[in-house]
């Protein structure tokens, strides 16, 4: 039996962020599409921010958890 409904089941919409309560989840395509930044260099700035999150080989992170290491950064560019 399928389901009408549900034409594309199976297939993960990446264009969209998922909202966790108050918090958005955004995928390496939310934040490249976002910062402007190609696929490689997101994926670099997630790794040395630490705040990444992996799961089934895809990488994610808060947008709150982004924001604030972006903030971090231009903290730390106006004390130098």
């Amino acid at each position: 039996m399928t389901c009408s409904n549900m034409p594309r089941a199976g297939i993960t919409d990446t264009t969209n962020p998922k909202t966790l309560g108050r918090e958005r989840l955004l995928s390496l395509a939310n934040v490249c599409q976002m910062t402007g930044w190609c696929p490689a260099t997101a994926s670099d700035f997630l790794e040395e921010s630490g705040r990444k999150l992996k799961l089934h080989n895809r990488i994610f992170i808060l947008e709150s958890s982004l924001f604030a290491y972006l903030h971090e950064l231009e903290e730390a560019g106006a004390d130098a």
